[in-house]
């Protein structure tokens, strides 16, 4: 069944970013920690789960969030980038469509805090 998403729906801001990479010493790309936008999109939170775990001898905060953005055929999102909320980078895990529509797609994203 498909459920239509009203544009009033679409009140939270995420920034796509690509990732930014540069060439190590043997000439292999490497990310270098930095990043570009890509987009500013208007989206709808679907979904958010936080939880933690034990992780290379240290507790790892890990939250997943995923939201609803229309779809622009002008704008190619991989699961190479990354999308900022809230000032915290997700690193994107998942692009579907929305319950068989067209016109919008689900995003999903992991953040991973090794505070």
């Amino acid at each position: 069944m498909l459920t239509m998403i009203e544009s009033i729906q679409l009140n939270r801001q995420i920034v796509v970013k690509s990732k930014d990479t540069s060439t190590d010493a043997l000439n292999f790309p490497s990310h270098d920690g930095t990043y570009t936008n890509v987009a500013t999109l208007y989206a709808k939170e679907v979904k958010a789960i936080g939880s933690s775990k034990y992780e290379n001898n240290q507790n790892v905060s890990i939250e997943k969030r995923a939201f609803v953005i229309r779809r622009n055929t002008n704008l190619s999102i991989t699961q190479d980038m990354v999308f900022e909320i809230d000032g915290k980078d997700y690193e994107i895990t998942r692009l579907n469509d929305y319950k068989g529509s067209l016109e919008f797609k689900v995003i999903e994203g992991v953040y991973r805090d090794n505070g």
